[in-house]
């Protein structure tokens, strides 16, 4: 996972999933994915669908104002429960 743009009110981030344990098609981020930003959590205006396994693309947020820092949080997708990227 990887920010491309962080603007004041928009957050865009890369994502690549790999995986062998299952197909990502049933996993959807906009539903397992939050941005946390001091007490704030977003969850994203824009997701790519995932398939196969193996998939890339991206999530866009819309925080209010600028960020200094922030993480993404994405739950849910085996084998691991909780996958937690801090910038």
């Amino acid at each position: 996972m990887q920010p491309v743009e962080v603007i004041p009110g928009k957050v865009t981030v890369k994502v690549s999933v790999n995986t062998h344990s299952v197909d990502l098609g049933q996993f959807d981020l906009k539903e397992l994915t939050v941005l946390r930003y001091g007490s704030t959590e977003l969850k994203p205006v824009q997701a790519s669908v995932l398939g196969g396994h193996h998939a890339e693309g991206f999530l866009v947020f819309q925080p209010s104002g600028e960020l200094k820092s922030f993480t993404i949080i994405i739950k849910g997708i085996p084998p691991i429960d909780q996958r937690k990227y801090e910038w």
